[in-house]
């Protein structure tokens, strides 16, 4: 079943994108005294979340977990990719924004780190979304009749109605919700 997912608003997500725009060009530009590790995986986190609220951006109503295959593909893609070298390619590499958007040297702990900061930015997504963690139930309440529950993820109210043993599911926005 396709769950509906609440997309971020506009504004929050081009406040993300900045954002983690500008806290990875502090890292890796300012010299703010960091050790070279910090600086090193401390971008590379951040580039990665980028890709992440970039796509999750693009496709505002893809859950959290599809946006974040999506960004680790074209991470890991990327990466991949430092592996062939065209001239032209390496050219562009050695300009500070070759560097900044395509690397220079391949790592397979980059490909680890990628994969880390965009199930942490999916997490965050969640969070924003106002998505249940898997298997937690929260805001649980019984409706008047003994029929079924309504369970409130944010704006969206969702009935599971056990009727003649078998469940339904009906999902609808919470301002159509007679329990409120």
């Amino acid at each position: 079943m396709h769950r509906f997912v609440p997309p971020r608003p506009p504004s929050l997500s081009a406040a993300l994108i900045a954002g983690t725009i500008a806290a990875g060009l502090a890292i890796r530009k300012l010299p703010v005294g960091l050790p070279p590790a910090v600086v090193k995986h401390g971008g590379s986190i951040l580039w990665a979340s980028m890709v992440y609220w970039i796509v999750s951006t693009l496709r505002p109503r893809w859950r959290p977990r599809r946006s974040g295959i999506a960004a680790a593909v074209i991470t890991t893609a990327i990466e991949l990719s430092q592996l062939y070298h065209l001239p032209t390619l390496n050219a562009f590499r050695r300009t500070s924004l070759g560097a900044l958007l395509l690397g220079r040297v391949f790592s397979v702990w980059d490909v680890a780190t990628y994969a880390a900061a965009v199930g942490l930015a999916a997490m965050v997504d969640r969070i924003i979304r106002g998505q249940p963690t898997p298997g937690l139930v929260v805001n649980r309440r019984r409706l008047a009749s003994d029929r079924g529950a309504v369970v409130h993820y944010g704006d969206l109210a969702k009935t599971v109605v056990a009727k003649s043993g078998r469940r339904r599911e009906r999902t609808r926005k919470a301002a159509d919700d007679p329990a409120q």
